[in-house]
């Protein structure tokens, strides 16, 4: 919803058309207006289902104010019926008739600027706000009345309890997604809220299958290139043809004309892999930095994955979804974390592990962009665990291991888990030599054999492994 439309006709197909395309089937999308905007502006509201952890779904609002060439808009309900159409139930012709979608009496909604306001207004009695660095932001949205604000239920009745609160209020570091207030519905009845939060356009998973990563970081690179230009090897008869060389000094000018290339453009990177890998390691030392961030508060994400690696226009990284996070000292299920990016020692059933298990995640989520599929991904735990053996090439008899061997019937490994883990072992590879026929930096794959290792007590923290991408690149 990144763009303005001067007819009903060409805005509704692209709604018909995203809604076709789009993983997340819209659930609502309706506009209203009020004195504060003119009559070319219309306020829309876009609402879709998103996974917010462990398995379970909420409502994510955007709100944007758009300008149209006349005060025409239409007002539409989008229903999810067989998965991949798209229903206009209703286009008005003025404000006149619209009715919220949800039956109740408030048709109001407010833009971004409103609700920001809102929730950095102390005096608020529907919207607490947060810590105050978050203000300095409000004159950046004023600026610019089309802003989007990403909204997340949680259905909760006491939000001063609620964790993933409580853990937002508490963040300040540029590589989370900031969090600018919450407030309770005006619903009667209902027992939920809604976190007000920055909105990020992009997220990993989606990046990982298109195009538009390149074109972000190609942008970014391009407009921080050093402004420099490589000189031309020149033969010794060369320079000694040079006129300045044979003046005496001080009498003459230095004019030493060689010939220059033109600089260096992205283009001529010596393959698109290059340009992968700086990507790599630029998203490896901010997501780190964040960590380390996040570790010395004490707390643990718990749930990192490429969908929840958020990345803007300009190539910036931020971590978002704290659904599952916790703090250390806080009791520990091992049933956390997507499958796929979940550390050995939860995939083993162990419930006193520590920060490292993020540290896991987030080396599997971004060495995604070089092998350009999902580093383990098991149908089952067991299988998830028979992969990484495999993978890491980790012994059957490894103590890591064996420690655990009282813990993990629920793998279904009988009761000779080594036999059972046996067929991992004889195809073992390494990681090293699992990453070499895609990673040309010998120095990237040292820093992910840091990060992806079985035995937490030997896996890099999040501090060690920003200092070992600065000593490395």
């Amino acid at each position: 919803m990144d763009q303005d439309f001067s007819d009903n006709e060409s805005f509704l197909n692209k709604i018909s058309n995203d809604c076709k395309n789009s993983r997340h089937i819209p659930q609502e999308l309706y506009f209203t207006q009020n004195d504060s905007l003119k009559s070319n502006q219309l306020r829309i509201k876009f609402t879709y289902e998103k996974e917010v952890g462990r398995g379970t779904f909420g409502l994510v609002h955007l709100i944007k104010v758009l300008e149209f060439d006349d005060g025409k808009f239409c007002s539409t309900n989008i229903d999810d019926k067989n998965g991949d159409t798209c229903d206009q139930s209703s286009i008005c012709t003025g404000f006149s008739t619209l009715q919220n979608p949800d039956n109740t009496t408030e048709t109001k909604i407010p833009n971004a600027n409103e609700l920001l306001s809102e929730c950095l207004s102390t005096s608020s009695q529907s919207c607490v706000s947060s810590d105050k660095p978050f203000k300095k932001n409000v004159p950046l949205l004023n600026d610019n009345p089309i802003k989007f604000l990403a909204l997340k239920s949680l259905y909760e009745k006491d939000f001063h309890h609620h964790r993933e609160v409580d853990i937002l209020s508490k963040l300040d570091h540029p590589h989370f997604v900031k969090m600018f207030g919450y407030r309770k519905t005006r619903v009667v009845g209902a027992n939920y809220g809604q976190i007000v939060m920055e909105y990020v356009p992009y997220d990993l998973k989606h990046l990982l299958s298109s195009d538009k990563m390149i074109e972000i970081f190609s942008l970014k690179y391009e407009t921080q290139k050093a402004k420099y230009r490589p000189i031309k090897p020149a033969s010794i008869d060369e320079l000694l043809a040079e006129p300045a060389l044979h003046q005496p000094i001080g009498t003459a000018p230095f004019n030493f004309n060689t010939n220059y290339p033109p600089e260096a453009n992205l283009t001529t990177l010596r393959t698109i892999s290059d340009l992968k890998e700086k990507i790599t390691i630029d998203l490896l030392k901010q997501g780190f930095s964040a960590l380390s961030y996040l570790h010395s508060l004490g707390i643990q994400h718990r749930d990192i994955k490429p969908s929840n690696i958020l990345i803007d226009k300009l190539g910036f990284l931020k971590i978002c979804d704290f659904g599952s996070a916790k703090r250390t000292e806080a009791y520990s299920s091992s049933y956390i974390c997507s499958r796929y990016y979940r550390a050995p020692e939860n995939v083993l059933g162990h419930t006193q592990y520590t920060v490292k298990i993020d540290i896991w995640s987030f080396g599997c989520s971004l060495v995604e962009i070089l092998i350009k599929k999902i580093l383990f991904q098991g149908r089952s735990n067991k299988h998830q665990l028979q992969l990484i053996m495999r993978i890491l090439n980790v012994s059957n008899r490894d103590k890591a291991v064996m420690k655990y061997y009282s813990r993990i019937e629920a793998l279904g490994l009988g009761s000779n888990p080594a036999q059972e883990l046996e067929p991992a072992g004889r195809f073992k590879i390494g990681l090293r030599a699992f990453l070499r026929p895609f990673i040309h930096n010998k120095k990237l794959i040292t820093v992910f054999e840091k990060c992806i290792r079985f035995n937490s007590l030997r896996r890099y923290s999040a501090e060690d492994m920003v200092n070992l991408i600065d000593q490395s690149f």
